[in-house]
């Protein structure tokens, strides 16, 4: 699997033709190495001011009806970089109800999950 450059997910965002799923079922993704020393410092201005390009994008697809959604299934106790992600992904979004964060799977997942009497294996 190839990781997306912050670039090229940048790029992403204007395509969404009317909605955008993404999945998150890792700990820790590679961030830019400076913005997370700048969070862990508390510089939460630079933190916004890096991140005001990708919000505003979302925004003005929120506000032309596109959808974002996106699931981050995460470990307890939080690890130092999903407190970042968590604080971060707040922050950007403009709708509460975009970004799930789920600490137990199957508590979280399962009801999104295929009924067992419907799974079929392929």
């Amino acid at each position: 699997m190839d990781l997306v450059s912050l670039a090229e997910r940048r790029a992403l965002i204007p395509g969404v033709s009317r909605e955008a799923l993404h999945l998150e079922a890792r700990d820790n993704y590679g961030v830019d190495a400076e913005l997370f020393a700048r969070w862990r410092a508390g510089d939460r201005e630079e933190v916004s001011r890096f991140l005001k390009p990708w919000c505003d994008e979302v925004r003005v697809g929120v506000a032309a009806g596109k959808v974002y959604r996106r699931a981050c299934v995460v470990s307890e106790p939080l690890s130092e970089h999903q407190c970042f992600m968590r604080e971060v992904t707040i922050q950007a979004s403009s709708e509460p109800n975009v970004v799930k964060f789920c600490a137990d799977i199957f508590a979280g997942l399962w009801p999104l999950a295929i009924p067992h009497g419907e799974y079929r294996s392929t």
